[in-house]
């Protein structure tokens, strides 16, 4: 039904096209909706308020527009352990643009979680967010996800919102 891949803001609105075409209230008819948003992959582009927020410097450095605009092309490259560290400018930037993406990324699915935010789901509906991994920015030596273990992957968020919860719990412990 809905964009497979890479595009978040097309997955949110082929998602909320669901909603709103198939999970009536009257119907009574189970419904599972799964999105895969892949905003915080490459290539890193938020939008310019997020950037200006994040990284604000961004736009002045042509250094680090220049690491960037290299930086997004080669996703092949950071499957490797890297062959050495990346400059203090280089790191700030990927680390604050890295930011700037999760910050869009949580504003879409605020938007979309604002759906949710009914009667009828509150009563109705299991909402469930997990990540999948986390992301290194070379940090061990290595980019992206794919070559280790380390907390920086695997300390993700899970959240559940199930129906009749009137409070949340954080809970430390795995």
């Amino acid at each position: 039904f809905a964009n497979f891949k890479g595009n978040t803001v097309r997955s949110l609105a082929d998602a909320s096209q669901f909603l709103g075409k198939y999970v009536q209230p009257a119907a009574r008819v189970p419904h599972f909706l799964f999105l895969n948003l892949m905003e915080t992959h490459l290539p890193f582009g938020a939008p310019e308020p997020f950037v200006s927020r994040f990284a604000p410097y961004f736009m002045e450095e042509r250094a680090a527009r220049d690491f960037m605009r290299v930086y997004n092309t080669q996703a092949m490259r950071w499957l490797l352990p890297m062959e050495e560290p990346f400059s203090d400018l280089e790191s700030q930037t990927l680390s604050d643009l890295y930011d700037a993406e999760v910050a869009y990324q949580d504003h879409l699915l605020g938007e979309f979680l604002e759906l949710l935010d009914t009667p009828y789901h509150k009563e109705n509906t299991v909402v469930v967010i997990a990540a999948d991994h986390g992301e290194l920015l070379g940090e061990h030596g290595y980019m992206g996800h794919g070559l280790s273990v380390h907390e920086d992957l695997i300390g993700v968020p899970f959240v559940i919102r199930f129906p009749g919860q009137t409070e949340g719990r954080r809970i430390q412990a795995p």
